[in-house]
């Protein structure tokens, strides 16, 4: 269920993108996800759920790093009892993007040739380089693998 909604959001951006001179489309990018052990088979089944989300520096939506190692750290990818971690690596419909601000519940900017109400898909940290990408829709990410690892 979960590819076949990514699917069809992916072709809806990509038809956006071809009415909207600068858009990117859907601009699929592989990202990371840091988590916890007891959260990766609701992730896998259901989604992501922005309701989880504890951090909010460019938005209240669900967080995708471009660097495995951010993702990584404690406070993403908590620690097992055992010390293991785990990280979800993440097909993420990225489209286009802006600045994201604490307060966004959803990107706040227009959309490269949109209009009214045509707004971006996600925010980030850096729109010349981009490293954090905060979703706000459930349909833009599947998780593809599951990595668990520790710490040497």
């Amino acid at each position: 269920v979960l590819w076949s909604q990514v699917e069809s959001k992916k072709r809806q951006m990509d038809e956006i993108a071809k009415v909207s001179p600068g858009s990117r489309g859907s601009n699929e990018q592989i990202l990371f996800h840091g988590t916890d052990s007891d959260s990766v088979n609701k992730i896998l089944h259901f989604g992501f759920d922005r309701s989880f989300t504890t951090t909010h520096a460019y938005g209240k939506g669900v967080y995708f790093a471009r660097n495995s190692s951010y993702s990584c750290s404690d406070s993403y990818s908590k620690p097992a009892s055992d010390g293991t971690k785990t990280m979800i690596i993440v097909k993420v419909l990225v489209g286009d993007f802006c600045i994201g601000k604490q307060t966004d519940r959803a990107p706040t900017a227009i959309r490269p040739g949109g209009e009214v109400g045509d707004m971006c898909d996600s925010t980030v940290n850096d729109m010349a380089n981009p490293t954090i990408f905060v979703t706000y829709r459930d349909n833009q990410t599947y998780p593809e693998y599951v990595i668990t690892f520790k710490r040497g």
